[in-house]
């Protein structure tokens, strides 16, 4: 699949507004990876929480984490749908496969 049919998907106005909507009344974060495992927007356009950020900072480093999010990505593609799991700070996270014509075109 063609970069510019992920991104334009991924990234249209439509869809990360919808997003930011349901992110914001569940009080969640939604982020959009390419295949690669590219960050490509930040729902609601906010970084890391906090609590996140003083993990990373203190505990175990910002690499930890985003070394879970790439094995949880791979395994999310392996099983072909979503993957729940808890991260090293103890938050529960998914990590689903956005798909296109029975392709994966990124993750959520």
């Amino acid at each position: 699949m063609s970069q510019e049919i992920t991104l334009e998907v991924l990234l249209s106005r439509e869809v990360c507004r919808l997003l930011d909507t349901f992110a914001a009344a569940m009080n969640i974060q939604v982020v959009f990876f390419s295949n690669q495992g590219k960050i490509l927007k930040r729902g609601r356009s906010c970084g890391n929480s906090v609590y996140c950020t003083l993990m990373q900072e203190h505990f175990f480093g910002v690499e930890r984490c985003q070394q879970l999010d790439s094995d949880m990505r791979r395994k999310c593609l392996a099983l072909g749908r979503a993957v729940s799991y808890r991260c090293h700070a103890g938050l529960n996270e998914i990590t689903a496969p956005v798909k296109i014509l029975n392709d994966t075109a990124g993750f959520i």
